[in-house]
């Protein structure tokens, strides 16, 4: 694993009497692809939470390159490099892939070079539009760009809350089931991109079910279950155990 770039420590967090994070510790390699699986309700999803700020630890430490993000808010920690995607994808279906992706840039220190690139939908501009898209590999969005985003297919909509990440100006992407319920053709189309993101000098961590997945693309992989991280390591070693074999592989 490279240098790690996002860790946790003893990460605790209750609902109700009910623990979702259990003392859960990781560290995220720089520049690699970590996979977090686990049954439902294993605490993934809340972990994100954490992460994201969207949730506060009852007690641990998040650190991202070794400065504190506990107490952090969404946006704060967005703007120093952690992107996520969310289950119910959070595009405004209204709205044009164009537009939900101009939303998505960040309007401050670059607002005059984003305004320029989308303000106006003049032939020069559209094809700057173009080249940006293609140039980060979404060139199928491309004849898409003014189509609302609630007409495009499920994977579609996936793919373009990736894009929306990236357009951030996103340095970690924290991804919560990318390729569930997406056709395999699009899944693969997303397990690829993940994989070029990485050799661009990308962290991606992400949720997933869907074990083939985790064995194409992953380095690390991570194991929760009822709130704890009971095993992580390489791919290689943590997809052989034979009690993660039994519980969760079969």
């Amino acid at each position: 694993m490279g240098e790690a770039i996002l860790t946790g420590s003893d990460l605790r967090k209750v609902f109700d009497g009910t623990v979702a994070v259990d003392d859960a510790s990781f560290a995220i390699g720089e520049k690699t692809i970590t996979a977090i699986i686990g049954p439902n309700g294993a605490g993934k999803t809340t972990l994100f939470n954490l992460i994201t700020g969207f949730l506060s630890p009852d007690r641990g430490d998040i650190r991202f390159r070794n400065k504190t993000l506990n107490g952090t808010p969404p946006h704060e920690i967005a703007r120093r490099g952690i992107s996520r995607t969310f289950q119910d994808l959070r595009l405004i279906r209204q709205m044009s892939v164009r537009d939900n992706l101009r939303l998505a840039y960040p309007n401050q220190k670059r607002e005059a070079f984003w305004r320029a690139l989308f303000g106006r939908k003049g032939e020069a501009e559209g094809r700057v539009v173009e080249a940006t898209l293609r140039l980060q590999g979404f060139g199928s969005l491309v004849p898409l760009y003014d189509e609302l985003a609630g007409n495009l297919s499920y994977g579609q909509q996936k793919f373009l809350t990736l894009a929306c990440c990236l357009a951030m100006g996103a340095e970690i992407l924290l991804l919560d089931e990318p390729v569930a319920g997406v056709h395999p053709d699009m899944a693969s189309q997303i397990l690829q991109h993940m994989l070029e993101l990485k050799e661009q000098g990308r962290t991606i961590v992400f949720i997933e079910h869907d074990i083939e997945a985790v064995r194409r693309v992953a380095d690390q992989v991570i194991v929760m279950d009822e709130g704890k991280v009971i095993a992580s390591g390489s791919k290689d070693e943590v997809l052989v155990r034979k009690e993660i074999i039994e519980a969760y592989l079969t």
